[in-house]
């Protein structure tokens, strides 16, 4: 399960419950703006991200609302698509992307709103949405959300919200950035495009319109009537205040052809109108249609038989470019970070060409199906930096296979992810590219020192020749549900004939733990929490002693004091680490690392029934002889945590992952607190998670692939009546 913010978890988790009473009062809008702001001072993201955070939030929302009032009833695809479908005509509609520009930094489509709101409405999730038993909680996050939060709207005017009550074909929202091979954009040269078809009822787009002029009206807006390209176009201008600074904000809305187009660029708004006044023409070579990495990766992620309802592009270097355009316009607010992508192209990121994919949910035999493509040929890359880099991304299996889990992984496991990688190559090239962010022979100088300061002596690079090839990370949920039930345990292979007490003594060095004896094997406990002075481990100690001033002699920084400390998000806050059959363990709870260390090596947990389901499952699109990385999740165990802390407002207490990295990253504390407040009242959650939740969360999992044009990632969420576990029928060997 990825890890994301708490905060962010339960604005998410509570957004798409939320529609049934706003649907109806006609607040969507209102809420839509509220769950907005609350993203944006959570997230710190961009304006552009908030308004996709934003949409796609309600966007959900008004996935689930239709069937809310059909109880659990499935909805017929038929009946909506046949609702929402395009007349036939002699000449197709052009897609988005024969509109835009290849100077398009990302792209996000919708190719059919209401077969997408169908497919959502028919996951598991979508039918979860729907239990009477949840709707306390909903109407619970509905009024904090109104109660707490406050919005302007979005420039155009434009929710998602009233775009899907509209009879519409595909819709998009891209980000453009013009730019010249060399040079540095041009300031305000930057701007989002909205692009919707609105052929099946063009009239209805314009009353659409007409609504939005109003909502633009009570912001403030200033309407203009202007022409462009011989086409109306309302220009709407609106102003904008940052503390004592204001800035004039402009936007720029028509229907033309079928088509609604809004940006808020000028120069880039007539640059779409003049592809949509060509009408039937063939698209220009300019457009994102015919962009060679965009089209590489619409074709590599393609999947017979399988219709996307979402897909995406991104140009990673260009979307950096773009988002550090927003915070230059926006640098009243907020300065923008320092980010060296000039240092960073040159250290051979360049050679990371593009990133992009699909998604489908309700495919038949899988609840979401996704696929992606990071785009980076490295048949292609000549020069030495861009080398680097895929030796540095070398994934390439080296005597390892990923196919079947480690004999130590246990059979109850609820999350699985294994990988393999040649740390060896990509140690040897990761120099340069500290170097380009640090300054220079800043890599070098670093493990000369620790290798050298009295008292430490580390030899990172005699560490890393110690260490194999494949990575494994096992999680578990431990009953009864508590702040510490959540375990984690990552195993590292090693080389065969590693002295293992030198490298756990060194590793003991590196990280300033404390070296004992677990289950008769020499450890290291590094404790960061804030009991660890109190805690009885239940080890036999060795003491090793540590020079108090070596922070001191690492740290040059003689501003470090008035500074205020960045936040630091860990993987574990309390990590016990051992050595034992050839692997590094790595752990976050002693009993758990103890139970793992007196299992006898056994088959179990790849012969379970969800497991081996899924594996089949993946296998159908994917190549096993490519695959590096494995990852399988069963959901039910995976968020049960989580959610009985929400539900009993323990969130911020929890050691959780994603609970500690609300707490270190995000978290307001009250006065005179220690802990985050929780922000979600949880306490009208249902009580029974294993009865009213867990029925509806299945597995989870995806492959990642080596290919000729980079790394394509599949996966997929499977049903519980798709994905039955059979944990029980299979023996633990260590009992």
């Amino acid at each position: 399960m990825h890890p994301v913010s708490d905060k962010f978890s339960e604005v998410a988790f509570g957004a798409f419950s939320e529609n049934r009473q706003m649907f109806r009062d006609g607040t969507r809008l209102q809420q839509s703006k509220e769950t907005c702001v609350k993203l944006r001072r959570i997230g710190r993201v961009s304006l552009l991200s908030r308004w996709a955070i934003a949409s796609a939030l309600v966007l959900f929302s008004a996935m689930t609302v239709r069937a809310q009032d059909e109880k659990a009833e499935p909805l017929e695809p038929t009946e909506l698509t046949k609702e929402a479908s395009v007349p036939e005509k002699e000449t197709r509609r052009r897609s988005t992307a024969e509109l835009l520009p290849t100077s398009t930094r990302f792209w996000v489509s919708v190719e059919d709103l209401r077969r997408l709101e169908t497919n959502v409405a028919n996951t598991q999730v979508g039918k979860l949405s729907r239990q009477d038993t949840l709707a306390p909680f909903f109407s619970s996050f509905e009024k904090q959300v109104r109660d707490s939060l406050n919005d302007n709207g979005i420039k155009f005017g434009i929710d998602v919200a009233s775009v899907e009550m509209l009879q519409t074909g595909e819709l998009c929202i891209a980000g453009v950035l013009p730019e010249t091979a060399g040079a540095k954009p041009v300031p305000r040269s930057h701007g989002v495009v909205v692009l919707i078809d609105v052929s099946p009822d063009v009239d209805a787009a314009k009353d659409f319109l007409s609504d939005a002029a109003e909502k633009m009206k009570k912001r403030g807006a200033k309407h203009e009537s202007i022409e462009i390209q011989d086409t109306d176009v309302a220009k709407w201008t609106i102003e904008v205040k940052a503390g004592k600074i204001g800035r004039t904000q402009a936007s720029f809305v028509t229907v033309v052809d079928g088509w609604l187009l809004a940006s808020d660029n000028e120069s880039i708004f007539s640059n779409v109108l003049r592809r949509v006044n060509a009408k039937g023409k063939p698209p220009a070579a300019d457009t994102l249609s015919g962009y060679e990495p965009f089209t590489t990766v619409i074709q590599k992620t393609q999947v017979e038989s399988v219709r996307p309802d979402l897909r995406w592009f991104v140009d990673p270097l260009g979307y950096a470019r773009f988002a550090d355009a927003l915070a230059e316009e926006k640098a009243d607010m907020r300065q923008p970070k320092d980010r060296p992508l000039e240092a960073l192209s040159k250290e051979g990121l360049d050679a990371l060409k593009a990133a992009g994919g699909f998604v489908s949910f309700s495919t038949g035999e899988q609840d979401v199906l996704h696929r992606s493509l990071v785009y980076a040929n490295p048949k292609k890359a000549k020069a030495p930096a861009q080398k680097r880099l895929f030796n540095l991304l070398d994934f390439a299996p080296q005597g390892s296979s990923v196919a079947q889990p480690p004999a130590w992984v246990p059979v109850d496991a609820a999350g699985y992810f294994t990988a393999t990688w040649d740390i060896k190559k990509a140690f040897a090239n990761v120099g340069p590219l500290v170097d380009a962010v640090m300054g220079k022979d800043s890599f070098e100088d670093v493990l000369n020192e620790m290798k050298e300061v009295p008292d430490f002596k580390v030899d990172i690079r005699k560490m890393v020749q110690s260490l194999g090839n494949r990575i494994t990370v096992v999680a578990t949920t431990e009953e009864p549900i508590n702040e510490s039930s959540e375990k984690m345990l990552v195993g590292i292979e090693l080389v065969d004939g590693v002295d293992e007490e030198w490298l756990i003594q060194s590793i003991g060095r590196a990280v300033k733990g404390k070296v004992k004896k677990l289950a008769g094997y020499t450890s290291v406990i590094d404790d960061r929490t804030e009991s660890a002075e109190d805690e009885d481990l239940g080890v036999k100690e060795i003491e090793i002693d540590f020079d108090d001033d070596f922070d001191d002699e690492l740290d040059d920084d003689d501003d470090a004091d008035d500074k205020e400390p960045a936040p630091r998000v860990t993987i574990f806050n309390r990590r016990i680490m051992v050595i034992r059959n050839g692997f590094l363990f790595i752990c976050n709870d002693k009993d758990y690392l103890k139970k793992i260390l007196s299992r006898k090596p056994s088959s179990g947990f790849e012969t379970a029934g969800d497991f081996t389901r899924m594996g089949e499952t993946l296998d159908k699109f994917t190549d096993s002889k490519l695959v590096r990385f494995r990852m399988f999740n069963r959901l039910d165990q995976m968020l049960k945590t989580n959610y009985e802390m929400m539900r009993t407002g323990k969130m911020a207490e929890s050691e959780t992952f994603v609970a500690r990295m609300l707490n270190q990253m995000y978290g307001k504390k009250a006065d005179g607190e220690k802990k985050r407040v929780q922000q979600i009242d949880g306490s009208d959650l249902p009580e029974d998670y294993d009865k009213e939740i867990a029925p509806f969360l299945g597995q989870s999992g995806w492959a990642l692939e080596t290919t000729e044009s980079g790394w394509r990632i599949t996966g997929c969420v499977l049903p519980k009546e798709k994905a039955k576990a059979k944990v029980a029928e299979a023996p633990d060997s260590s009992k």
